[in-house]
């Protein structure tokens, strides 16, 4: 039983693109999720909502630096 949501799930869910979420997660910005039997990753909800939370940063910091 998965406690919580595969990659491409949680990609859809957050709006983001699979590969946008293994770019953040390689650079550090957003937590290593749990894995699963195979290596692949499994989100649970506190993931979602750091995700969720450093895309509102980002678009916040990327609006403010376009308005210069």
């Amino acid at each position: 039983m998965v406690n919580g949501v595969l990659i491409s799930q949680a990609a859809d869910l957050v709006g983001l693109s699979v590969s946008t979420l293994r770019v953040w997660e390689a650079e550090g910005k957003i937590p290593e999720p749990a894995r699963l039997k195979g290596n692949w990753r499994v989100y649970s909800q506190s993931d979602l909502i750091r995700i969720q939370d450093y895309k509102q940063a980002s678009e916040k910091e990327r609006g403010r630096s376009d308005a210069r």
